[in-house]
């Protein structure tokens, strides 16, 4: 049997930033899902719909299993690149994430514009990136990824990010995440 649930884990990056990676590795966590897809592209939901409705369709994609007697709740997960990009600037993304439940954590990675370029100079394995305008509108967004944290930080308790630098994910698998005990969540739509 399965239920409705809104996301638990919400990725907040700019595109190329390594959360491709990072939902691979959450998703292998046998408590984490990202249901049929790791990107779910909901924020800003353009629909009219009040918030419970919106609620209600967002919870939709993530279609958990419930657990049995003495199994461990899964939680939803959602990484969708971009949400401190282009999007970001757009304030209901905040507003609306600000609908989720209290006990939605949040991991941002913030890439250097160094690091970025880098990347796409390996990736490419010229210098054509710098005549690529997206190739410069990303670097643009990755710059001022800060000012579009700071509407993230300004809306949310600090606590409930966790940080993590692209460079850095290669370490991950290493980690361990810590998941709050099910019964004291109100994510699951029954």
């Amino acid at each position: 049997m399965q239920t409705a649930c809104l996301p638990l884990v919400l990725g907040i990056s700019c595109v190329h930033c390594g959360s491709s990676s990072l939902a691979a590795y959450l998703n292998a966590h046998p408590q984490l899902s990202h249901g049929g897809h790791k990107e779910h592209h909901f924020f800003p939901d353009q629909s009219n719909s009040d918030r419970s409705g919106r609620l209600l369709k967002y919870s939709k994609q993530f279609l958990l299993p419930v657990p049995s007697q003495g199994e461990l709740q899964t939680y939803g997960l959602d990484f969708t690149p971009g949400y401190l990009s282009k999007s970001a600037m757009d304030r209901r993304v905040v507003s609306q994430v600000a609908e989720l439940p209290d006990e939605t954590r949040f991991i941002v990675i913030l890439k250097s514009a160094q690091e970025f370029m880098r990347g796409r100079l390996r990736e490419k394995a010229t210098f054509k990136c710098l005549e690529d305008p997206q190739c410069w509108q990303d670097i643009r967004r990755l710059c001022c990824q800060h000012i579009q944290l700071e509407a993230w930080l300004a809306q949310f308790d600090r606590q409930r990010f966790f940080f993590v630098r692209s460079e850095d994910l290669a370490e991950l698998p290493n980690r361990s995440f810590a998941f709050p005990d099910s019964r004291n969540l109100g994510c699951c739509l029954s």
